[in-house]
Order: structure tokens, then C-alpha cells, then sequence
């Protein structure tokens, strides 16, 4: 057992907990998250990704937090 890391929420569309903690500005809470593995290209069923939740609220201090997290080119 234990907590899902990628846990997906009933808000913000369906978005992971990493994108949800990014809107609200918990820079302490992202950074927590990240170190423990949550998936920093998971989006929301809107395509946003943490880092589009962060720099759309204006937290600058998230936004450097998740681009020091290598991202999968891959992802959309």
C-alpha cells in the first residue's frame, strides 16, 4: 500500500495532485511531490500540465521548481 504519487483529483478537469498543488502555489507541496516521483509532464483532462497551472497563476518560484525536473519531450 500507500499513497499514489499521480493521483488524479476531481478537480481542474480530472488533474493530478503535482497540478493541482501547482495552482494553489504550494511551492513546498510541488517540490515534495517531485522529489518523490510524481510525473511532472501529467496533465489535467485539459491538457495543462503542472508547470502551465503554475506560470498561469503567476507562481514564478513553481515554474523554476518544475523545469529543474527533466520533462519526456515525448509528452503533449
Amino acid at each position: 500500500g500507500g499513497a499514489n504519487i499521480n493521483y488524479r483529483t476531481e478537480v481542474l478537469n480530472n488533474a493530478p495532485i503535482l497540478c493541482v498543488q501547482s495552482h494553489l502555489g504550494y511551492t513546498e507541496m510541488v517540490a515534495l511531490l517531485l522529489e518523490f516521483g510524481a510525473n511532472v509532464d501529467a496533465s489535467s483532462e485539459s491538457g495543462l500540465t503542472p508547470l502551465g497551472y503554475a506560470a498561469a497563476a503567476g507562481f514564478l518560484s513553481i515554474v523554476g521548481t518544475t523545469l529543474s525536473y527533466p520533462a519526456d519531450p515525448g509528452e503533449t
